[in-house]
């Protein structure tokens, strides 16, 4: 008999999954918004594979400066933006649900508000791994230099970014206004990898505070073999990055369940 229930609850759980996924592609398509945070992967790639090239053409005017000789660190940041994007994307909506008390309706529900969240977590997991992982063999693919065992490992880690994002903006924010402004912020903290790139001193340290540093390290030697920054070995910044966001993902968790 349990194993029946078992199995009748889990159909149950299959059915609301899906109905969600229809609800969710809905309020995206008709969200300018949404439309536009979905769509800047496309965008990146093409301003990517073809501004930076007419860029250096005209750089070459006037200066020796050129963007194409840090193109694996671009890649490394464009790479890090999509599960960003997917995580705002799921964040607003998530917002919106709050906002709504649907997180408060699936309390009654088989789900509960525990399996409504991980579907929430999960679906930027997995979107932002599948368009991260496409990018890059549009990227990469022919490079000799990239280890494409280390970076699909690493890519793992990179999505990771898109339930981070969504767990920031549902535990601070009240509402898709609110999550805007704090939105903001994460483009601030982004630029934490280029001080770690640029200079070499001790108090660069400080920026292995902010998960983005130890993701883009790791992917840029993922790609060319080569370090930058103050660690030099590839397990370090692995297991680094992974209890960085880990403890970042537990903190904003905690705070979501004490704000539901």
């Amino acid at each position: 008999m349990k194993k029946g229930a078992d199995v009748q609850t889990g159909r149950v759980h299959i059915k609301q999954v899906e109905l969600f996924l229809k609800g969710d592609a809905k309020n995206v398509l008709r969200d300018p918004l949404m439309v536009l945070v979905l769509g800047i992967p496309i965008y990146l790639f093409i301003l990517v594979k073809f501004g930076i090239p007419f860029v250096d053409i005209q750089l070459s005017k006037y200066t020796y400066f050129q963007l194409m000789d840090h193109f694996d660190l671009i890649i490394c940041f464009i790479v890090l933006i999509v599960p960003m994007m997917i995580g705002m994307l799921t964040g607003f909506l998530l917002l919106d649900e709050k906002d709504d008390g649907i997180i408060n309706y699936m309390a009654i529900t088989p789900m509960k508000k525990l399996g409504f969240i991980g579907y929430r977590v999960t679906l930027p997991l997995i979107i932002s791994f599948i368009i991260s992982t496409v990018l890059v063999l549009l990227f990469l693919i022919g490079e000799e230099s990239v280890n494409w065992g280390l970076l699909l490992i690493v890519l793992v880690v990179v999505s990771l970014f898109g339930p981070l994002i969504t767990m920031y903006l549902a535990s601070l924010c009240e509402n898709k206004v609110e999550g805007i402004s704090y939105a903001k912020l994460i483009s601030i903290f982004s630029v934490a990898p280029i001080v770690t790139y640029m200079f070499e001193s001790w108090w660069t340290g400080f920026a292995y505070i902010i998960p983005v540093t130890w993701v883009v390290e790791l992917s840029y030697t993922s790609i060319t073999g080569e370090y930058f920054g103050l660690i030099d070995n590839w397990a370090i910044l692995y297991l680094g990055g992974v209890t960085n966001i880990s403890i970042f993902l537990y903190f904003f968790y905690q705070k979501l369940r004490k704000s539901l």
